[in-house]
């Protein structure tokens, strides 16, 4: 797998130099094309060239550094974007990303369209929360349907929430390691919760994507434990302090008009949108009841 790296700051050393060798040093079948902005010459643009061929050829007759930066990460399986927080990022960046903007905007050439992507942002203390970043890049990982005002696109690491810096210890560089070192396993997972996608029959019977995939919104709609999962930054329910065993009350009263019992507001067990879906759903729920729990959890000892 090639993934391009791209390092946002203007200047060379520092964060970046550290993180980069952190990923030369991990033994994972990747091979890596770091770009720094900082090698390159990017200008913004002036916006009144009267040979500007950027809606017709997509690109700048003044610029050849973006045409080389897009090819990379357009060649690349896996986008890795790191930036450190200026007022608000850095200028080289806002000057590539305008230039994308003309070059891969448009429908008929958005060449980053579907490309998975991680984006991450810190400042000298502390890990940062990326989302505003992410709303402004998924437009050129989309055709339609991005938002404005949220995230909205699947990107590889998970919405930013405070307790990162406290499991990170505040360190970007260990927090982008432990994603990298999850990638493999996170390749195995087939969902949130624990359902294996691949043996249901909804996936094909329904175009289904699968939670992953569609980033919480399978065939039927947003799944509330998917958007729980995802909401505190964990791959799957497994890794979630809260992952529930089997209430164990056997003539539960909470069933309703569908038959299948509400266990949100019981205080018999950690997690209630789970153990409903995995217990107590008698329609859609595992057989035997638990299944999708004990799969997350083999997830988390690495097994399949």
């Amino acid at each position: 797998m090639k993934i391009a790296v791209l390092f946002a700051s203007n200047r060379h050393g520092g964060r970046h130099e550290e993180i980069k060798q952190m990923m030369s040093s991990l033994n994972l079948p990747v091979e890596y094309d770091f770009i720094e902005l900082a090698d390159y010459d990017i200008p913004h643009c002036k916006q009144d060239c009267h040979d500007c061929v950027i809606k017709t050829e997509y690109r700048c007759q003044r610029d050849n550094d973006t045409e080389i930066i897009l090819k990379k990460l357009t060649d690349a399986d896996m986008n890795i974007i790191i930036v450190p927080l200026y007022f608000p990022y850095p200028s080289k960046l806002m000057a590539l990303m305008e230039k994308l903007l003309n070059s891969c905007y448009r429908t008929e050439n958005r060449s980053l369209k579907d490309k998975p992507t991680a984006l991450f942002l810190y400042c000298s203390v502390k890990i940062v929360d990326e989302t505003q970043l992410k709303i402004l890049w998924q437009q050129y990982l989309m055709d339609s349907g991005y938002s404005f005002t949220e995230a909205n696109y699947p990107y590889l690491n998970g919405s930013f929430n405070d307790e990162l810096n406290c499991k990170y210890n505040s360190d970007v560089t260990a927090y982008i390691k432990d994603f990298l070192l999850g990638l493999e396993i996170k390749s195995k997972i087939e969902s949130r919760c624990g359902l294996l996608c691949s043996k249901c029959s909804f996936r094909e019977s329904h175009n289904c994507g699968g939670c992953v995939e569609t980033n919480g919104h399978p065939f039927h709609g947003e799944c509330p434990v998917a958007i729980c999962c995802q909401d505190k930054g964990f791959a799957h329910c497994g890794e979630c302090p809260n992952i529930p065993e089997h209430c164990g009350e056997t003539d539960c009263q909470k069933k309703n008009e569908n038959r299948f019992t509400p266990c949100d507001t019981c205080g018999k067990t950690t997690c209630g949108k789970l153990h409903a879906y995995s217990y107590t759903d008698p329609d859609h729920g595992d057989n035997p009841p638990g299944a999708r729990v004990q799969q997350c959890k083999k997830w988390v000892k690495g097994n399949t």
